[in-house]
Order: C-alpha cells, then sequence, then structure tokens
C-alpha cells in the first residue's frame, strides 16, 4: 500500500506545473507564518538600532546611527517607512551624538516621537520576509540542480518550516541577510568556477558586494571561492590555461564589481553627512572600539569620495573586535565568561526540532553506505565543485564559531544551516537511491512523509513563539530559559503582550526587570503601570548598588524578563572571581503568570 501511494506521488511530481505550484506554495507559506509570527511582536533590541539607522540613511543619505552595519539590509526595512507620516527625533541632542546615541535615538524614533511604533515594526518587517522568501526559492533551485526536483522541494520545505528561519526571517536584522547573503556568494561562485564567463563573473561580483553589504562576515565565504579560484589555476594544464585565457581577468572583473556595487551603497547611503559630523562621528567611534588611524579616518571621512570607503573599513573591522569581546553568558545553568566551544553545539542540537536530526541520520546512512555507488553522481565535474564548496563553508564558517569568545546566539550560525539542509536532502537521496527493493522504497517514503507531517506540526503548534522554541530535548519552549537566552529566548518581542496583560488584569503597579535599554519601550506599552526594578546584574554598569526583592511591598507583583533572571553578575577577587546569580531565589520557583514566553511574573512573598 505505501508503495503504491509512493508511485502515484512521484507520477504526479513529474508533471511540471505540479512542482511550481509546490515550489510556490512551500515559498508563500514560509513567508505567511513568518510575517504572521511577528505581526503583534514588539520590536527587538537590534532592530531598535538598525531601523532608525536606515530611516536616515534613506531620507537623509545621513550614516551618523548603527555605523557598524552596512546599509543595505537597513534601508530595504526602512522604505515602506517612507508611505508613513513619521516624526524623526533630528532637533535633539541625540542627532548630534551620532553612533554611540543609535538605541538611544531607535527608542525616541519609535516610542518617544508621536508615531505608531506597532506600525511601525510591521511595515519595516516585510521586506526581511521577502529576501527569506528568496532564499527559500534558492535552496530549492540548487538543491534540484544537485539532485533532482523532488529533493529539491524538500530543502526548501525543511527551510520553510524551521522554527528558527520562521523566528529571524521577519526580523530587521542582520541574520537571514547574511544567510542570503552566504547563499548566494557560493551560488553565483560555482557557476562562476564552472563556466568561466564574463556573465557569471558579473553574477558573482554583484553576490560578493550584496553580500558584503548584508553583513561583513560574508567575506569569509568570498575567500573560500576565491581560494577555490587559486586552486583551479595552480592544478589547470596548458592547454586548459589557453581555453581559460580570461579567467583571470574575469576575476578581476568579478572584484571590480563588487566594490562598485558596495561603493554606490555607502556613497548613497552617507552622501547628504555633514562633513564635519562625519569627522567628529568616526573619531569617537574609531577611538572607542579601539580601531588604529582614527586621526586619519576622520579626515579622510570628511571627503565625501573616500568616505564610503572608510565607512565599510570601519565596520568591518569593528566586526572583528567585536568578535573578539567577552560577555557573561548563561548556559544549561551554568555561567562562564569568553567563548566555550559546546556553546553553538548544544543550541544547534536543542534549538533544532527533532525531525531534521531524525533527516540527519537518515541522511549519514545514505552517504556511508551509498558513498561508492553515487560518487560517479554526486562528484563529477560540476556536482563535486558544489559538494566541495558547501561542505568547506560549513567546516570554515562552524570553526570559527565554535572557537569565538562571543556567544550571543544560534542566530551567529544561521548563514550555514541552509548548507546543512541541502546536504541532508542530498544524503535523503542517497538514502533512497540504496533502496532497490520496493518494499524498502515503501518504508522509507513512510518515513520522510511521517517526518513532513512532523515539521508541519511543529510550526504550527508553536506559532508565534518560534525565537523562543527549543525541541522535546531541552523539556521543550516552556523550559527553553533554562538553557540559553539573550536572542536565543528573550529579545524583548513580548513586551507589547505585557503591556495588554497589564490592562486585561488592570495590574496598577508592575515592577519590572528587563534590561536597561528597555526603559522607553516598556513605558510605551505598560504606561504608567510601569515602574522600573534594577535588580538584576544587567543593570550593573548602570548604578552602584542592586536592588533586591526584599525592597519590594509583600504582594506586589514583579516581572522579569528571562535574560534578567538568568544573569549573573562577575565578582572579582583578584585574579579570581565568581558567579553571583541575579534572583537565587527565583530560579528554581515557577512564575505565578507569564506572559508569552519571556516574560515571568512573581508576587512577593
Amino acid at each position: 500500500m505505501i508503495s503504491v501511494m509512493g508511485q502515484f506521488f512521484e507520477k504526479l511530481l513529474r508533471k511540471n506545473y505540479v512542482i511550481h505550484i509546490l515550489v510556490a506554495c512551500i515559498v508563500i507559506a514560509h513567508g505567511v507564518l513568518s510575517y504572521a509570527s511577528g505581526f503583534n511582536d514588539s520590536p527587538t533590541v537590534d532592530e531598535l538600532q538598525h531601523i532608525p539607522a536606515g530611516y536616515i540613511n534613506v531620507v537623509k543619505q545621513d550614516f551618523r546611527f548603527n555605523m557598524e552595519k552596512p546599509p543595505i539590509f537597513k534601508q530595504l526595512s526602512a522604505l515602506p517607512l517612507t508611505l508613513l507620516d513619521l516624526n524623526f527625533p533630528t532637533s535633539t541632542e541625540l542627532w548630534q551624538g551620532g553612533p554611540s546615541k543609535s538605541l538611544e535615538v531607535g527608542n525616541a524614533f519609535f516610542f518617544q516621537s508621536g508615531n505608531d511604533a506597532q506600525t511601525m515594526i510591521r511595515y519595516a518587517r516585510f521586506p526581511m520576509v521577502l529576501l527569506s522568501m528568496l532564499l527559500c526559492f534558492y535552496i530549492y533551485l540548487w538543491t534540484a540542480q544537485l539532485t533532482n526536483r523532488y529533493v529539491g522541494l524538500l530543502a526548501a520545505f525543511l527551510y520553510a518550516v524551521s522554527p528558527n528561519f520562521l523566528a529571524h526571517a521577519t526580523l530587521a536584522n542582520t541574520d537571514v541577510p547574511a544567510a542570503l547573503g552566504v547563499f548566494l556568494v557560493l551560488f553565483a561562485g560555482r557557476n562562476f568556477l564552472i563556466s568561466r564567463s564574463t556573465r557569471s563573473a558579473v553574477l558573482f561580483g554583484l553576490a560578493c558586494g550584496l553580500g558584503m553589504l548584508f553583513k561583513q562576515s560574508v567575506l569569509l565565504v568570498i575567500l573560500i571561492v576565491c581560494g577555490f579560484y587559486v586552486y583551479q589555476e595552480v592544478k589547470m594544464t596548458k592547454a586548459q590555461r589557453a581555453w581559460s585565457k580570461n579567467f583571470f581577468r574575469n576575476g578581476i572583473l568579478s572584484a571590480a564589481v563588487g566594490f562598485a556595487l558596495m561603493y554606490v551603497s555607502f556613497l548613497f547611503a552617507s552622501f547628504s553627512y555633514p562633513s564635519q559630523d562625519a569627522a567628529t562621528h568616526v573619531l569617537s567611534f574609531t577611538q572607542d572600539w579601539r580601531i588604529p588611524n582614527s586621526e586619519l579616518l576622520s579626515r579622510l571621512s570628511q571627503n565625501v569620495i573616500t568616505r564610503p570607503v572608510v565607512l565599510f573599513g570601519i565596520g568591518l573591522v569593528r566586526e572583528i573586535i567585536h568578535s573578539e569581546s567577552v560577555d557573561t553568558t548563561f548556559l544549561l545553568g551554568d555561567f562562564y565568561r569568553g567563548g566555550n566551544v559546546w556553546y553553538f553545539p548544544t543550541l544547534y542540537l536543542l534549538k533544532t526540532p527533532i525531525y531534521f536530526h531524525i533527516l540527519t541520520l537518515v541522511a549519514a546512512v545514505g552517504v556511508a553506505f551509498g558513498f561508492k555507488k553515487l560518487r560517479a553522481h554526486l562528484f563529477s565535474k560540476q556536482r563535486g565543485i558544489d559538494i566541495v564548496i558547501i561542505s568547506s563553508t560549513i567546516f570554515l564558517y562552524g570553526s570559527i564559531a565554535l572557537n569565538a569568545r562571543l556567544n550571543l546566539g544560534i542566530r551567529h550560525v544561521l548563514p550555514i544551516v541552509p548548507l546543512i539542509i541541502i546536504l541532508v536532502s542530498c544524503g535523503v537521496w542517497a538514502c533512497w537511491k540504496l533502496a532497490t527493493r520496493m518494499v524498502l522504497k515503501g518504508l522509507l517514503f513512510f518515513g520522510i512523509s511521517l517526518m513532513v507531517v512532523s515539521a508541519v506540526f511543529v510550526s504550527l503548534s508553536e506559532f508565534p513563539a518560534y525565537l523562543s522554541f527549543y525541541n522535546v530535548l531541552s523539556g521543550g519552549t516552556e523550559k527553553g530559559y533554562t538553557v540559553a537566552i539573550d536572542s536565543n529566548f528573550d529579545w524583548g518581542q513580548d513586551y507589547v503582550r505585557l503591556g495588554q496583560w497589564v490592562k486585561d488584569n488592570n495590574v496598577s503597579k508592575l515592577y519590572v526587570d528587563c534590561q536597561p535599554f528597555s526603559d522607553a519601550s516598556l513605558q510605551y506599552y505598560l504606561g504608567s503601570s510601569y515602574v522600573r526594578f534594577r535588580g538584576s546584574a544587567a543593570w550593573w554598569n548602570n548604578i552602584d548598588t542592586l536592588s533586591t526583592i526584599s525592597e519590594l511591598p509583600s504582594g506586589s507583583l514583579v516581572a522579569i524578563c528571562a535574560s534578567s533572571l538568568k544573569s549573573a553578575l562577575y565578582a572579582t577577587d583578584g585574579v579570581d572571581g565568581e558567579f553571583i546569580p541575579s534572583y537565587p531565589n527565583f530560579i528554581s520557583r515557577n512564575p505565578d503568570y507569564r506572559v508569552g514566553e519571556s516574560i515571568l511574573i512573581y508576587r512577593v512573598e
């Protein structure tokens, strides 16, 4: 029976129009789910910096805010905002503060200038979802070229229902654009390496420029492709070199096109940036981040011609320096400072749905037992380049992430997850090829179908809290804050829900501890009910002493965001130090109320 069903679906999928309809449905469903999941969320912390900066890039061609990030994704998120009649706080002293005031300006723009914050964030997130939909389509396209259209459908589907991508696709942040940038660079790069044509060189250059404009870390992937470029040149015979005499010239063409795209983008974003302001802000920015030659860079930024190169360069260097920063991180009940080699593997294990892990095991079996049989197909001249480039990128990008000193969330390794999805899908296809008997094919079809149903169930049952998603191995999403916090669970997305909870329950006074930077948003959503409570280690740099729960009146309510609840103060005594949890009495106590997933409310006893 199962094998008969498999044959029926296989015949059905041979029709082109069915494939096209299914691809369109998958891509559209991903966009709808993602956008709807964030429709009633409040702006996340990073969005409060990116969106206002992009708005000023577009409206005033000024680059004074969020100087460390490239402009394209910010400008895309800001474009829909030009349709609204918005007030921007240009008349305040924050305007002159430049990059050091990016978050304060974001708070003022969203919450203190008479604008509708929810309408603004809904408009700004729409272009980000379109980028993710584009990535979903390209995953189908590349996987179909590697294997066939059926496997391409599987890969696109696995991406479309991934809780991590459903969560981050709707955010005006660098993570999904970076994943798209990595993908485009690799896809265009492999075409360039295979065809070696002028057209493919131009497209590769455009992909490189666009990728770098999404996030500077895409440079690593560009270097990987360039490494294969050099390797091909070294290994070529004389006859091959005669055939590819324009290869080196086309490489220069790619670099020129990529640079030109980046230059024009930065030029537009900073064209009307007053020279003296640019010099002052670049000087303060480079000094704050200890970037060498700050005075020279400041002088160069005064010239509108050299300014784009300066802005790109200091953003790139800042990202490198930032990756070596040290902060206190919570993971599985323990605190540590600096990087932890187990941080990203643990989060990948616990924030990736179980069905995908099962498919990964199936793929591993297919590759292990079918390598000899499928080697000629997968490692042909064209496909061999694809597999090696994809695998090399996963290995090198993942290795750098493992050794990073700053552990801020699984979002930092999202750029390689689409590549993993492609390899897993190819592995499942290899397993299908190994199943020569109809009974085995039927069982495999049943297993894959079961995983597909499981994926649909997970994506629907976890809606809309995709950002806080954890799989059952960790105890589920409800217990996710006991594994890891920050952007893995709590990024300020539930403040609007807290405001609604206060109204629905007629709470006149609510003590709230949700990080120092959240005052403006909490006041906006909670109104007069909001009372700031500085009880967690997150406030340590802002005040001399922290408040304690014992200071609060008995019976009062205190709302604590998961990131504050699981924070700890690093107390040093000479060389040694110890971590002092912010709320030791609440760590093992169940909250009296819960808002969304990330805000826990306790009644003081």
